[in-house]
């Protein structure tokens, strides 16, 4: 190909058969090189030098597509006739696109206020999708999210992350939607979305919280309380639903209420104010649990930096 006064070389791929004297094609060069759109070029055989005829650059930014491809060949037409209707070509593709690459792709120098009023502008990106297929996404997230609701009626909602990868291209987009959806603590449901628990689940509820207070510091394992509900399959889903809503706290593999965790921390802090150092048996003896599950507060407490142990104590840590 000869264009302005470079000589390049690469395949010509035909994107549709001949119509007349002039079809649609893509070059394939074997180097990037520098043409513009409306760049005019002519085509050479590479063994003889014969001429192919003329070339018109539509789009430097093609992309790999297969011959005959109705939507390809239809953006190829917005380019060569200079009319793109984009309220058109927005609820032909679906999905939201950026403004920017709208006047990339196709020359313009198009800006938020540039849409009539079947486009819907999302500001806070600055990208557009046609107010038809913006319908169409919520119906979409209403039914994924109802579904789910119904399947977990005691989780808060769909993590935000799993939102925005099925909808949004991994983009934050929910709180464009708030009269609909709903988004909190990263978790996202609908707006009429409350969780709900049955006479039963409630039932359990009370048994856990009654059987975990009645352990005071010393906590249970999960396979304990699961044996004590006999596996129920209600119990899993109704302890999930209180580690969620914070009302249980796991230290290691012990669940105790957050109440007692709390109070731990409190004696600990209310013996360090009056000491400058704490063992383990003096920690044991203020919660009155073993020498294990003393051990299994203070590392804990070590991790998140509350204290700091030094030989065979530990001192407040004031990092």
């Amino acid at each position: 190909m000869n264009i302005g006064t470079g000589e390049y070389y690469g395949k010509i791929k035909y994107l549709q058969d001949f119509e007349e004297e002039s079809t649609f094609f893509q070059l394939i060069m074997d180097k990037e090189i520098p043409v513009d759109f409306d760049d005019i070029g002519i085509l050479r055989t590479l063994s003889t030098s014969a001429l192919l005829g003329g070339a018109r650059i539509l789009t430097p930014f093609g992309v790999p597509t297969k011959k005959n491809n109705s939507i390809y060949l239809k953006k190829l037409n917005y380019l060569l006739n200079k009319q793109l209707n984009v309220s058109e070509y927005l609820l032909n593709k679906g999905s939201f696109t950026y403004i920017n690459d709208l006047n990339k792709e196709f020359n313009l120098s198009l800006n938020e206020n540039s849409f009539d009023h079947n486009i819907f502008v999302f500001k806070t990106i600055k990208a557009i999708i046609h107010k038809e297929n913006l319908k169409n996404l919520k119906n979409e997230i209403n039914l994924y999210l109802n579904d789910f609701h119904l399947k977990n009626p005691l989780r808060k909602g769909v993590p935000l992350a799993t939102i925005n990868n099925l909808f949004f291209k991994g983009i934050n987009l929910i709180n464009e939607f708030q009269d609909e959806f709903q988004e909190k603590d990263n978790f996202v449901s609908l707006k009429t979305f409350k969780v709900k628990l049955s006479k039963d689940e409630k039932k359990i509820k009370d048994e856990i919280l009654i059987l975990l207070k009645k352990q005071e510091f010393n906590g249970l394992s999960f396979e304990k309380l699961n044996d004590y509900f006999h596996k129920n399959l209600n119990f899993k889903e109704v302890f999930q639903y209180l580690v969620r809503e914070g009302l249980i706290i796991k230290l290691n593999e012990y669940f105790l209420l957050k109440g007692f965790y709390q109070e731990a921390l409190n004696r600990l802090d209310n013996f360090l104010i009056l000491n400058t150092q704490i063992t383990l048996a003096e920690f044991r003896d203020l919660l009155k649990t073993s020498r294990k599950m003393a051990l299994v507060y203070l590392e804990n407490f070590d991790e998140k930096k509350v204290t700091k142990k030094i030989d065979s104590y530990r001192i407040k840590n004031n990092i």
